[in-house]
């Protein structure tokens, strides 16, 4: 069985602000699930900005795929997270493309879609909607336009997909559908 959990979710232990998930399930169940920790691991966009840990691990190791790192029998990982799950997973820093973070480039299955924004006013999210999914789905990619900015590169998997835009006056109706080929 696979459970996807969020950040504090995974510590099998008690910590940062109560006992959460993993810890609950192990207790109920007597099984010691195996838990992954990868949401303190991301180097930042700017090098400059990279937390203390992440810096250690990318200097040391320079990865260029997806890493786990234990010093003398304990894994490494955000201090809050430190000993409290089972691994801890580093990503490499990834050089962007289109204004796009590099881990999301690296993904062999997305593809770069250059679209054409229609006017707003103001800031504005653009996002790429699972045609499947309707309105209330959770958007495929999403960027933040500045005013004015007239076109965007979304990285998408192969899918059907409506475009719409969030301003601070609300969503704005799709304006485009698009299919993106495998």
């Amino acid at each position: 069985m696979l459970v996807l959990v969020g950040y504090s979710h995974a510590m099998e232990v008690e910590g940062r602000g109560g006992t959460w998930f993993a810890a609950r399930l192990k207790t109920l169940t007597g099984l010691d699930p195996l838990t992954i920790e990868q949401s303190q691991n991301w180097p930042a966009l700017d090098p400059a900005h990279d937390a203390p840990h992440v810096a250690a691990v990318l200097e040391r190791f320079a990865p260029s795929v997806p890493i786990c790192v234990w010093n003398e029998d304990q894994m490494v990982a955000a201090p809050v997270y430190a000993g409290r799950m089972d691994l801890s997973v580093f990503h490499p820093r990834w050089s962007s493309t289109h204004a796009r973070p590099g881990w999301l480039v690296a993904d062999p299955e997305r593809r770069a879609v250059t679209v054409e924004v229609p006017p707003f006013e103001g800031p504005a999210l653009i996002q790429a909607m699972r045609a499947t999914e309707g309105p209330g789905g959770v958007p495929a990619d999403q960027f933040l336009l500045a005013p004015g900015q007239r076109e965007a590169t979304l990285l998408l998997r192969p899918h059907g997909y409506f475009l719409r835009l969030e301003t601070p006056g609300g969503f704005q109706p799709a304006w485009m559908t698009l299919d993106v080929a495998a």
